[in-house]
C-alpha cells in the first residue's frame, strides 16, 4: 500500500471510531463541547487488551508503537520542535491510544510533510500501519463499537 492510501486508510478509520464513541456516548455529557473520553474506553476495555495477552503478530503491532513513539510537535525557542515527552494515560491500552492521536494529529496539522520535519517515510507509514491494526483490534473488544464504524450512517 502507498503512502497515501495508507493515511487515507488511517483518517477514515480513525474518524469512523471516534463517531463510534460519539454514537455510544463516550464524551463527557455535561459539557457543551464535544470531547471523546478515550480514557475511559480504554480503562473499560484495558484487561481484554493487555499486550501479554494478544498473539505475537498483535504485540509486535503494539510494542512497536510503545517502542517508537510517535512525538508531539511544540514550540522551543520559538521554533517548532518534536518533543519526546510521554503524556499522562491511566492504562496501557490508554497509552497506545494516545499515541494513535498522536500520529493522527501530526498528519492532519500538517506536522509530517517534505522538507526538515519529514523525519522517516518509513516509519511514519509504519506507525500508521500499525495504527490502523490497533484500532480493528481495539473495535473488535466492544461489538457495538464495531457496528457503529461499519455502519453508513
Amino acid at each position: 500500500m502507498n503512502n497515501i492510501q495508507c493515511a487515507f486508510d488511517f483518517f477514515y478509520l480513525f474518524s469512523r471510531f471516534e463517531f463510534a464513541l460519539k454514537a455510544l456516548k463516550y464524551y463527557d455529557q455535561t459539557k457543551r463541547d464535544v470531547k471523546i473520553d478515550w480514557p475511559r474506553f480504554a480503562l473499560e476495555h484495558n484487561d481484554r487488551f493487555k499486550i501479554d495477552h494478544l498473539d505475537i503478530k498483535d504485540k509486535e503491532v503494539a510494542n512497536y508503537y510503545l517502542e517508537n513513539p510517535p512525538q508531539k510537535q511544540v514550540v522551543r525557542d520559538g521554533e517548532i520542535a518534536w518533543s519526546r515527552t510521554v503524556p499522562d494515560y491511566c492504562c496501557q491500552l490508554d497509552l497506545l491510544l494516545l499515541y494513535i492521536r498522536r500520529v493522527r494529529n501530526n498528519l492532519f496539522h500538517g506536522g509530517k510533510f517534505k522538507g526538515m520535519y519529514f523525519d522517516n517515510p518509513n516509519r511514519n507509514k509504519k506507525l500508521l500501519e500499525n495504527g490502523i491494526k490497533i484500532l480493528n483490534y481495539c473495535a473488535l473488544l466492544n461489538p457495538e463499537i464495531k457496528d457503529a464504524i461499519e455502519s453508513t450512517g
